[in-house]
């Protein structure tokens, strides 16, 4: 039986089936569970931005334009659910004065990891400052696509991208210093 492509069961999922969704789900959970981790570092958070994904891709298919935009439409809801995730984790972390005390007076050393952790998020706090093209140039070149990849998922030409990037670059710099 010859498998089916992602433009045929993307067709097949507009048209309400089910069983596509399932066949596309298998297919593309361990690419986006491999992206995930790779922003999350934490399997369980991992698993919940793919799960967000599919439901938003079972919500939201009619938003895929063309059949063979799924990859990178999911590459970006993938990338935009894991930093939604670390959003509200920054939001919800909160060292309390015990930890605080014991860190000042020696008695904790874990502090590279409470300053690592902070550090990230201040340069996670400084990218969203950046044009959205930048940052999304940037980010999809973070994650390790090329820059004909992400030339078609931003449906720029190869050397409006490395543009983006490089000024994306400059302008996290300027920020971040």
């Amino acid at each position: 039986m010859k498998k089916q492509s992602d433009a045929d069961l993307l067709r097949k999922i507009r048209k309400g089936n089910q069983a596509a969704l399932d066949i596309l789900t298998k297919r593309k959970a361990n690419k986006l569970y491999g992206i995930a981790i790779g922003i999350l570092r934490d399997a369980a958070l991992a698993e919940d931005a793919v799960i967000e994904t599919f439901t938003e891709l079972a919500t939201k298919y009619e938003q895929i334009r063309e059949d063979n935009a799924l990859n990178g439409w999911l590459v970006t809801v993938i990338r935009r659910k894991t930093f939604d995730i670390i959003r509200k984790r920054k939001q919800d972390m909160t060292l309390d004065n015990d930890a605080v005390i014991s860190i000042i007076d020696g008695r904790r050393t874990d502090t590279t990891d409470i300053c690592e952790t902070i550090h990230i998020y201040n340069c996670l706090a400084q990218l969203h400052k950046l044009d959205p093209r930048q940052y999304e140039a940037f980010s999809l070149s973070y994650q390790g696509l090329t820059l004909k990849q992400i030339s078609r998922i931003m449906s720029t030409s190869k050397s409006q991208t490395e543009t983006l990037i490089k000024n994306a670059k400059v302008n996290f710099k300027k920020l971040y210093d």
